[in-house]
């Protein structure tokens, strides 16, 4: 349901690079330092109930990862990047009322970083030393490429957990303690939403490629050193954290259980919620 919202937003706006996940049509009189996400009335409907609201978040997230294991990510243009920051966008533009909201999407965004982000940061490592011989004509194989463009993905998961944590006053430690399956100190407490200039959008200055196409190896080599810089500063800041790494400095999920609820709802089932409610939303968004 999201990539179709996804596809309704590139329809109208034409090139993929120009895709938002904001809201253009969104009453800015009324909240001018709030811009408003595409998805926001989709969000609404599942707002209700605390284990769908939550199934619907961690689907968000999940569709921001990749599985370098399967055959269809040696296709280098299986990564989507326009797509990822169009749902990076709406987390960051959906209105959260209550901290069990903001963390629960730090958290997912965490477990992937601790996951596919960690394991391809070790990709890259490894491959670090190549690079030189790749800028100066060497051929490289489409892994190579589309290792390149998922780190951008990765990277916009960086860009968004932190501007979560910044727009709603929400201290690393605080994530650090979190576990969605004993929420109950967090669950009704409120949060304030609190504008930190560039009209309340994320910002991509620090992950430029989330905007720009990488159209060379120079580009996707500018965009290798980026993420295994960001991801040894993340490593290094967090030490001990059991959010984000061990006592040996290596991303784990911190004794987290990631199976999911029998509560939760499935997959389909929340596939049919956004299919039925999906053209209403995305037509509020046009």
């Amino acid at each position: 349901g999201v990539r179709k919202a996804y596809e309704y937003q590139r329809q109208v706006r034409g090139r993929p690079e120009d895709v938002s996940g904001y809201d253009s049509n969104a009453d800015l009189h009324e909240r001018p330092d709030r811009p408003a996400a595409c998805l926001q009335f989709l969000y609404s409907l599942s707002r209700t109930r605390r284990t769908r609201r939550n199934e619907l978040l961690s689907l968000l997230v999940k569709a921001c990862d990749f599985d370098s294991g399967t055959a269809a990510y040696a296709d280098a243009n299986s990564t989507d990047i326009p797509f990822v920051r169009f749902v990076a966008e709406n987390m960051a533009g959906l209105e959260f009322k209550y901290l069990d909201e903001v963390l629960h999407v730090i958290y997912q965004v965490s477990s992937v970083i601790a996951s596919s982000g960690l394991n391809l940061y070790q990709q890259l490592e490894s491959e670090a030393k190549d690079d030189g011989d790749i800028e100066h004509g060497v051929s490289k194989s489409k892994l190579w490429w589309q290792a390149s463009r998922a780190s951008v993905c990765i990277g916009i998961l960086f860009v968004l957990r932190e501007f979560l944590k910044s727009h709603y006053g929400v201290t690393e430690s605080r994530c650090t303690l979190y576990n969605p399956s004993d929420a109950t100190s967090v669950r009704d407490k409120a949060v304030a939403w609190s504008a930190q200039g560039n009209g309340g959008r994320i910002g991509w200055s620090s992950c430029p490629f989330a905007l720009q196409r990488m159209e060379s190896v120079t580009d996707c080599i500018r965009q290798r050193k980026r993420f295994r810089r960001m991801m040894t500063e993340s490593l290094a800041a967090s030490e001990g954290s059991p959010v984000l790494a061990d006592d040996s400095g290596n991303f784990v999920s911190g004794g987290r259980s990631d199976e999911p609820s029998d509560a939760l709802l499935s997959a389909e089932e929340l596939e049919m919620l956004t299919m039925d409610d999906l053209d209403e939303a995305s037509m509020r968004s046009d």
